[in-house]
């Protein structure tokens, strides 16, 4: 087999030479197609079927929900709860970046450049042709633009909306922007707000977050002398929120934090998630959550536990484009199980009159 595979190599290197030698391009571009998930089809008939057929969405809520799986997500943040200064950041959040000399038509501007300049990674004369058309095209409007400018009929322009707090979470340190993360690189005018984020995320000061992906740990009304299991724990997002809730008022917390997750490596990726925080009350685990070991067979041992289960993730379409064409109703069937044996067995690891959060990033009833 070995030397099977060592043959074909070596005929697949000759054809390249072959290639060379003839004066021919190894890889043809010309031909290539970007294979992006923002140029695939966001279409599923048979998720909009199912979703409307359990009755998740009523029928005449169905076009107006499609849409809004189509529609891009914005960017969310948390600055730490545990942090000394944060109301020092959150100050900053409020005057010095509130208010925004850019437009949405210049950010969907700079989108388009990011676009064509994604589509001109080639040295084929037809691309570079193509690339000079859009060129020129792209002068002209610029310059019907300016004239439109210099006349004064700019005001149907509508502002970029600032960064603001999610009105919902605690103590106001939960932040969203509208604008995606090309244009947040491209466009000026964002420059010091995100010279800001990544200074303050290198820092540890700031966490990147998914607006939904903050809001079971929310959920918990938690001490400082709690005993919390995160069951299926990585990346760490959710366990690092657990975290701050038990150093929000002492640095030094009687409670403990169990971050378990099955995957070896995600075991690791969560200890290198949480690591900022730098806290004496985190223990890492990597079990099979369905079979966490229980100490004390007749008493639960946790006071709060977090079930954030494996799920088919269908509502995670708005980051993850690839779902509408591998999505169907079988993969949220295909978990339901696990899912369930997961919830049982938080049941069993749980005080009398303790909490237990089931979330899933799934739309399923099956599931939820």
């Amino acid at each position: 087999l070995h030397l099977g595979m060592k043959r074909k190599s070596g005929k697949k290197n000759s054809n390249r030479a072959d290639k060379r030698s003839k004066g021919e391009k190894v890889n043809d571009w010309s031909n290539f197609k970007v294979a992006s998930w923002r140029f695939k089809e966001k279409e599923n008939k048979l998720l909009e079927s199912y979703y409307v057929n359990v009755g998740v969405v009523p029928e005449e809520e169905r076009a107006d929900w499609m849409d809004s799986l189509k529609k891009p997500l914005p960017i969310t943040f948390r600055v730490l709860g545990c942090y000394e200064d944060k109301d020092f950041l959150v100050k900053r959040l409020q005057t010095d970046f509130n208010d925004f000399p850019v437009t949405v038509e210049q950010i969907e501007r700079l989108e388009k450049v990011a676009h064509q300049s994604l589509l001109r990674n080639s040295d084929t004369p037809q691309e570079e042709e193509q690339a000079g058309e859009e060129k020129e095209e792209k002068g002209k409007k610029d310059g019907d633009e300016k004239d439109e400018d210099d006349e004064g009929e700019d005001d149907d322009e509508t502002t970029v909306e600032p960064p603001h707090a999610l009105p919902w979470y605690p103590e106001g340190l939960a932040w969203r922007y509208n604008f995606s993360k090309r244009a947040l690189k491209k466009a000026k005018v964002l420059k010091d707000f995100h010279n800001f984020l990544k200074r303050e995320t290198s820092m540890g000061n700031i966490s990147r977050q998914e607006e939904v992906s903050m809001i079971p740990p929310v959920l918990f009304d938690l001490k400082e002398s709690d005993r919390v299991l995160d069951m299926c724990a990585s990346p760490g997002s959710k366990t690092a929120q657990l975290l701050e809730a038990l150093h929000a008022t002492t640095s030094e917390p009687t409670g403990v934090v169990v971050a378990n997750d099955v995957d070896f490596n995600r075991s690791n990726l969560l200890i290198h998630q949480t690591n900022r925080i730098a806290s004496p009350a985190l223990i890492v685990t990597n079990h099979d959550a369905s079979k966490f070991p229980l100490t004390h067979p007749t008493k639960g041992q946790f006071d709060a536990i977090l079930c954030d289960v494996p799920c088919s993730g269908d509502g995670t379409m708005r980051k993850n484009p690839e779902l509408w064409s591998k999505w169907n109703p079988g993969l949220g069937a295909g978990l339901h199980t696990l899912q369930l044996r997961i919830l049982l067995r938080a049941a069993a690891l749980c005080k009398v009159g303790g909490t237990i959060v089931f979330s899933t990033c799934s739309m399923n009833p099956i599931e939820d």
